[in-house]
Formats: C-alpha cells, sequence, structure tokens
C-alpha cells in the first residue's frame, strides 16, 4: 500500500482558521498567472514562485513555498517572502495583462482558441484587478506580520 504524504505543517502555525482572499486560482490557469507575474515561463525562486508550487513535479522543488501536505498541493509562504511577492504584484498592471495574455495564448496556452486570439480588454482588466486586490491582501498580511497560505480547492 501506498503512503499518505507526511504533512510539514511548521510550529508557529495559526490554530484558527484562515480568511480567504482569492483570487481562486486553479490547476488550469496556474502557468497563466505565473506568466503574468513573472514575465517567464521557467520557474523562479522566491516571491514569484507561487504559482508555480502547482506546476512542479513532485520531486522538483524549485520553488521557495512551504510544502504544508508533501502532495504538492497545500503550500504557504513565511511572512518574510511575502515583500517579494508584493513587490511582483505592484507591477502587473492592465497593459502588462494584456501582453502576457495575449503571449499566453500565443504560445497555444489555451486549446480552446486559435493562436492569433486575442484576450478582451475587460477579460485583462479582470485579472489586473484579481492581482490589485492579491496585492492589497499581501500587504494587510505584511502590516499584520502574517504569511499566506495557498490551499487547493
Amino acid at each position: 500500500p501506498q503512503e499518505e504524504p507526511q504533512s510539514k505543517v511548521p510550529s508557529d502555525w495559526p490554530l484558527s482558521q484562515a480568511m480567504p482572499i482569492g483570487p481562486e486560482i486553479n490547476h488550469r490557469n496556474v502557468d497563466l498567472y505565473h506568466l503574468i507575474l513573472n514575465g517567464t515561463t521557467e520557474f523562479v525562486r522566491g516571491g514569484g514562485s507561487i504559482f508555480q508550487t502547482w506546476l512542479e513535479g513532485q520531486n522538483e522543488h524549485i520553488h521557495t513555498a512551504v510544502d504544508l501536505s508533501g502532495d504538492n498541493e497545500d503550500f504557504a509562504f513565511r511572512s518574510e517572502q511575502l515583500p517579494e511577492l508584493l513587490g511582483l504584484l505592484k507591477q502587473v498592471r492592465l497593459p502588462l495583462v494584456v501582453e502576457r495574455y495575449t503571449s499566453w495564448f500565443r504560445r497555444g496556452g489555451s486549446v480552446a482558441v486559435s493562436s492569433d486570439y486575442t484576450p478582451a480588454k475587460e477579460e485583462c482588466a479582470e485579472i489586473a484587478n484579481e492581482f490589485k486586490k492579491f496585492a492589497k491582501a499581501v500587504q494587510q498580511s505584511i502590516e499584520r506580520r502574517q504569511g499566506l497560505i495557498w490551499v487547493s480547492q
């Protein structure tokens, strides 16, 4: 029988349930969000590695998140990692989203559309707004000296 992965929850972990901040990210769009945040499809270290946690294979640990479940599903960033993430999040604006989202489609990021598809400005504005809300939540976490939990739904 296959062994269950061991949980590696930090000793200073809070005992109360965390408040969700969104946006709702899933396995279908983490590669897009990684590209928007970092400007590359390559794996990175530090704060920019937040979306790549789900992209890495079971034995790859290039990201700098804490693996909470041992199965590449649930992660956390410690409070000292958030300033770098916030810096990246604050750089995400509408023109950047349009550019990188279009690039993602042209690279074959979605099989549902043709490779010359250009995303609608409204859709890009929605994504840019999600990053802005995320940046605000990360800023609040920094002010409270809290970390960030990344949980698969």
